[in-house]
Order: C-alpha cells, then structure tokens, then sequence
C-alpha cells in the first residue's frame, strides 16, 4: 500500500502559462489547494449557450485560473455545456477548448478540461475519489482535483475537474497517440452486427445529444472503423480455443479486468458491463492492443437510478444477466478459469487494500474537510435535488434520498461484506491494532502497540505530510509542537509493513 497522501499527490509540470508570478507552485490539478475559475462570456452568449442545453457550439469566453501564489488568464477559449441527462440541471457542466479559436493552444498541457457539476452526488467527492482509487489501482490516470467555478463573477459552486481524454492523454499514458480512440455510449455492448466494420459507424448512441455508439476520436479522415470490427468479431464469432489463444494480443487483458473489478466494486453501474455505456478503448498503434478506460463516473459508491442494491449484487453476476442482453467481452473473458482467477485476485485487492476501511475512510474525511468550505457556499447545490448543507456533512455516513440509499462509507463496508459472501475471499484483519492516547490531544500523543512500530508518518487533514520518523519500538511519542489545532491522521507501519491510520484531534 502506498502512502495514504499518495492519493494527494499530482505531479505537474507547467507546460503553458501566461501571467505567471510562481509558475512552479501553480497547478489546476493540485489537491493541496482548490483554485478558482473565473470564467468571462458575453451576456447575449450565455443566454443562448443556457438555453440551447443540447447543442455543443463552442462560445468565445476568457477564463482566469487563481491559485494562491499566482494566476493565468486564457483568452479566446471555448466554453460549452457537457454531460447528456445532466444538462437538463440548474448546476450546468462545463467543457472548455483552448484550441477552439487558437489552434494549437494548450493550458499546463492540456487541451480541453472538464468541470462537473456532480448534482446527483450530496457529498461531491464520489467521481474523485472513483479516479482516485483508479490511480492507486495503477490503472492509466485520468488527473482530477476541485475548483471554485465562477461565471460571469457569479459563484456557480464547487467543481470536480477532469482532464480530457485525447491524443495529449494518450501520449503521457501510453506513449503512442497515432491509434484509433473511440468513444463507446449507450448502446456500446460490442455485440457483433457484421464483418462489415462500416456497420458499426451506424449504431447510434441514445445520447440526447446524438452521435455515433463507437465515435471516432482521432484519425476522423480515415474513417476506418476495421479494428474495432476486428476484435468484436474476435470477441463473438471466435471458438473458445481461439479466444484464449488470441485475446491477449490484441487487448490488454489485465488493464480491461482490474477497470472491471474497480467498477464493480466502488458500483459503477452505468458502465460497460452493466449498462454497455460511458467507457473508452484504445489501439495503441505500437502495441496493437486495445486499451479500455472507463468514464463517467458520478453514479457510484451507492447511487442508484434503475432500482438496483449495487451494495449487494453479486461481482460475479454484475453485467445485465437478462436473456436479451449480452456483454460478451465480459462474460467470454470470466468464462476462462485464468481470467476468472485474475480477476478474483484483483477484487481481493481492491476489498482487502483499496477499499480497506482503515484506510480509505481516513481519506474520504480529509476529502470532506477540504471541500467543506467551499460546498458551504455552493448555492446552486439546492436547485436540483434540494440538497442541504446538513445533507452535504452527513452524505458519507448515511442515506439522503430514494437514488443515494447509502452513505459512502457504509456502501463500501456492504459491498465489502457482498464481495466476501459470494466470492468466498475472506477480509484481512485492518492491520494493527494500535493504541493512541491522548486523543484529543495537545503538546504529544503517544502511540502503543504489542508489536514493534517501524515508523509513522503524520498527515494534516488535507493529506498534507507534517512530519514523519523511524522508531522501531513498541512505544512512541509524537511532539505536536508548532502544528494548529484541527484534525490530523497518522499513518503507523510495524515491522511486518502492516498499517494502521489512526484519526487525531489536536486541541
């Protein structure tokens, strides 16, 4: 297990800035910060870009980044609606284009960034903390943070902000940007209709906003759809022998079953297994293997819209299992006993480390605590679903309504149980079981335990590291002096590497 702040860390490079006071303190995707974006459109423009919820006309607008050191401003970028059911929302989703008006224009190597509005989520954090996991998994990461979005100077709310996948994404993640990248929408269940790849450019997607199922994101001149056909007649029309002997050249097998275990997991169910929806592939023009990548992710950790438990369905029987829906990717690749095992070991990962209560709950705290001041604000919070600030604070630990019938953590304490129930995995103990006292605290805390603690590392609430050290004793004393009174985590580790995050309040 990594260190509990490698969640928290981004590692950026400034590519393009204007304006800069401190250009190497500055990042959009920092999570040590939440910065503002102020973004600057003519009154008559956003009227239309407000009422034209399903066009996806880019409107000229200026946007100010502010960090704490510093700032950018970005003139001549596009700025559109985003999402397809979510547009219909008071709180809109934004994209922005850099390279809409100026070819070529790029922010801190990005392209186009994303801002969510995450209306369907009272706690705000559910789509981070789900790319969030995706990195620990060391699955291709897609960088995430929050902002303060403001238009036209007025407060539209908190934010999560994505990168785009593209062509920059796909060279810093796969080293190779000349393949083909579609996007897959509803109803992308890579059921074979033919040989003929031009069939597939026909299958429409059911988004309000209209478009191919299997859109082409690169390479849009070619046109040339014959590797997607491909590996959907190698999925479907192939015998059993030649699946298993063929599959693992032209798709990357462990990558596409740790996305799966991640999404059946955390209940990511508007995806490709359960709803053929919201996902990505990738062939790498070196490799010649396709890569899958999933999208979309607000409706976890216990959201529902369809009338399903996703806390207690079984990860063997996720996929839609009616006799008229067929995901045969996914039901061909857990039919192979080696695949299956694979994909096994990979939820018991993500059961027995991920998703460990000791370990990811101390986050999702520090990820509340960090967004608090910011959602206290959000007005716009209230306009969808009527979403109080007591709903916000108590979204982690408790149901809110009809479609968020489980807290976050709950949610992963069920889904944990389920995984171990039908599987047959057992849960590993959470670590050590150390002694901290006094909690709260004031000048020291001492930490005790029955085994030798090899070290500690001392985080702030918001994932900051505050201080660490070797020990290599049984009994440790922690000096708390020069730190501010608030909530802290301490991360201890015994000779065996086992770990315990223990929560601290200085007072």
């Amino acid at each position: 297990m990594k260190k509990v702040n490698s969640f928290l860390q981004i590692c950026f490079a400034l590519l393009y800035s204007i304006k800069t006071t401190d250009a190497q303190s500055l990042s959009i995707f920092s999570n040590t910060y939440i910065p503002e974006v102020r973004i600057t459109i003519p009154k008559d423009s956003l009227d239309v870009l407000l009422s034209e919820l399903y066009s996806d006309y880019y409107f000229k607008a200026a946007v100010n980044f502010n960090y704490p050191n510093g700032g950018d401003r970005m003139d001549s970028v596009g700025l559109r609606l985003r999402g397809n059911s979510s547009r219909k929302s008071a709180k809109k989703s934004f994209k922005i284009s850099f390279n809409e008006f100026i070819k070529g224009a790029e922010y801190q190597g990005v392209k186009k960034l994303n801002f969510n509005a995450q209306v369907n989520d009272p706690s705000l954090i559910r789509e981070k903390l789900f790319y969030d996991c995706w990195k620990q998994f060391g699955l291709p990461e897609r960088r995430t943070s929050f902002v303060k979005l403001f238009v036209n100077n007025e407060y539209y709310g908190l934010y999560t902000c994505l990168e785009e996948i593209d062509k920059n994404w796909l060279q810093k993640n796969f080293n190779d940007n000349n393949g083909n990248l579609y996007k897959c929408t509803y109803p992308a269940d890579l059921v074979s209709k033919g040989t003929d790849p031009n069939i597939y450019k026909t299958i429409m997607s059911s988004a309000t906003t209209g478009g191919r199922a299997y859109e082409l994101q690169t390479n849009k001149t070619a046109d040339n759809y014959t590797d997607l056909a491909q590996l959907i007649a190698l999925i479907n029309k192939s015998s059993d022998n030649q699946f298993v002997k063929e599959i693992n050249a032209v798709l990357n097998v462990k990558h596409l079953l740790k996305a799966y275990a991640l999404e059946v997991m955390c209940g990511h169910w508007d995806d490709y297994g359960y709803n053929k929806n919201n996902y990505f592939l990738y062939h790498d023009s070196t490799t010649l293997k396709f890569n899958f990548v999933s999208y979309d992710a607000d409706n976890t950790f216990g959201i529902d819209w369809v009338g399903v438990d996703w806390a207690l369905r079984d990860h063997r029987k996720w996929y839609n299992t009616k006799s008229s829906e067929k995901r045969p990717l996914i039901s061909k690749l857990l039919a192979v006993a080696e695949f299956n095992q694979l994909y096994v070991k990979y939820l018991d990962t993500l059961a027995n480390q991920i998703l460990l209560p000791s370990r990811i709950f101390p986050y999702i705290d520090s990820l509340h605590l960090f967004i608090t001041p910011a959602a206290e604000l959000d007005l716009y919070r209230t306009y969808d679903y009527q979403y109080t600030i007591k709903n916000f604070h108590d979204a982690l630990n408790i149901a809110i309504d009809g479609h968020t019938p489980y807290g976050i953590k709950p949610f992963i304490e069920k889904r944990r149980q389920t995984y171990f129930l039908h599987v047959g995995s057992q849960p590993v103990a959470n670590d050590l079981q150390i002694e901290c006292y006094p909690n709260p605290c004031h000048d020291f805390i001492y930490l005790k335990c029955d085994q030798l603690i090899k070290s500690y590392i001392l985080y702030n609430g918001q994932g900051q590291e505050m201080k660490s050290a070797i020990s290599h004793s049984s009994k440790v004393k922690i000096s708390l002096d020069g730190l501010h009174d608030g909530i802290y985590f301490i991360k201890a580790i015994n000779h065996l590497n086992e770990i315990q995050v223990i929560k601290m309040i200085k007072k």
